[in-house]
């Protein structure tokens, strides 16, 4: 066992175990990232954060879901991330760059009354259509079309956001979301798994958002769900991608938008600490 300092963040009630850059993935064991994660027995989170050398960007993050597996990009983890390198001094512009396994994303930081950032702006990339970005076979895109289980119909828009999600409008509540999720995540016509938006349109520019996230379950807050719940309005023409939606979650508000020239969505929202702490965790070796 060997004691190891983190902290923990969240963004909208998304949230996180971070760990400073002496903490490398290949320190932890898997069993010890579940663990970390668990509510009862660790310190409890949606995922693990680890801040990583990077030849693009001033760091790459890497981010494991609670069931271990690493995810590809995590938009609530990306803002805290960005707030924890400028806050501790490695970057103190007002952009900076961070890398994730899709890419490289512009973070532009908003600072609060103390000087140290609240809230972040990420360049998320363009969403993608196809098929064969959510794992999906066939060559047409999946717009508004049905996926058929135990419990029925459900009408929906697979899109990537770098991960696979699959959004279905007019559901309003977190029972349907956590009866439906599990099912829906691990259904067949998608063999890498999915995660699952359940939307309620609940004005203009405005949505409400269930997120049933991959390998994580029920979360208060997606931000890669956010931004696939608003392409796939979108490509459904339920709102006017030429102004910003706001997306509510059940930990809070994010801003989505699309950038006018280059069509990439932009997300907005906070970041913050929680505490600062230790803790005995089985490592490589130990």
């Amino acid at each position: 066992m060997s004691v190891l300092t983190f902290h923990k963040m969240h963004g909208t009630g998304n949230d996180f175990v971070l760990f400073g850059p002496d903490i490398q993935p290949e320190h932890l064991k898997p069993e010890a990232i579940r663990f970390l994660c668990d509510r009862h027995f660790g310190v409890g989170a949606d995922g693990v954060l680890f801040v990583c050398p990077s030849e693009r960007g001033v760091a790459r993050m890497r981010m494991f879901n609670p069931d271990g597996s690493e995810a590809q990009m995590c938009g609530n983890g990306i803002r805290c991330f960005a707030k924890y390198v400028s806050d501790s001094g490695a970057q103190r512009e007002e952009m900076l760059s961070v890398e994730s396994k899709v890419g490289l994303h512009r973070c532009r930081l908003f600072k609060g009354a103390d000087g140290r950032v609240a809230e972040v702006e990420v360049g998320m990339g363009q969403p993608s259509y196809a098929r064969s970005a959510v794992g999906m076979r066939g060559d047409e895109p999946f717009v508004a079309q049905s996926v058929e289980n135990e419990h029925g119909s459900f009408t929906g828009t697979a899109v990537s956001m770098g991960n696979p999600h699959f959004v279905i409008f007019d559901y309003k509540s977190i029972p349907e979301a956590e009866r439906l999720g599990p099912s829906l995540e691990s259904h067949p016509q998608f063999p890498e798994r999915t995660n699952v938006e359940f939307v309620e349109v609940a004005g203009d520019q405005h949505l409400k958002v269930t997120v049933f996230e991959r390998g994580a379950g029920i979360t208060l807050a997606c931000g890669t769900g956010a931004c696939a719940t608003v392409a796939a309005a979108a490509i459904e023409k339920r709102i006017d991608p030429a102004r910003p939606v706001a997306v509510d979650l059940p930990g809070g508000r994010l801003t989505i938008r699309f950038d006018a020239e280059s069509g990439e969505i932009l997300m907005r929202g906070p970041a913050a600490y929680v505490f600062e702490g230790k803790i005995d965790v089985k490592t490589e070796g130990s």
